[in-house]
């Protein structure tokens, strides 16, 4: 029983070990938008999958599959989309896009 136990305990702690190093393994894109009310809902879009976030006081994430995307800003009022192509997600890496200053 206590060979049992030991088995168990030393398997489970394995597995939250390896969890922990794939949890930090993410990749993403991520971003600034100004102003900050000037933006609606942004897209991050590869092939087939599409994913949207709404900014929040202008910044936004996405957790992504590396790759490469097509990343949108939906403007809104007087404010245009902002379209970027060609943004390369690296494994465990997050490409920053840096401020993106939406024109009217």
């Amino acid at each position: 029983m206590k060979r049992i136990l030991q088995t168990a305990l030393c398997s489970l702690t394995i597995v939250i070990a390896l969890s922990s190093f794939f949890l930090m393994q993410d990749s993403g894109i991520k971003g600034t938008i100004s102003p900050a009310d000037g933006a609606g809902i942004v897209w991050a879009i590869s092939g087939a999958d599409s994913l949207k976030a709404t900014p929040e006081n202008g910044a936004f994430s996405f957790s992504v599959k590396p790759g490469t995307y097509k990343v949108i800003v939906q403007g809104v009022g007087d404010y245009k989309n902002f379209i970027k192509d060609n943004v390369v997600v690296e494994e465990g890496k997050v490409t920053d896009l840096g401020t993106i200053t939406l024109e009217k």
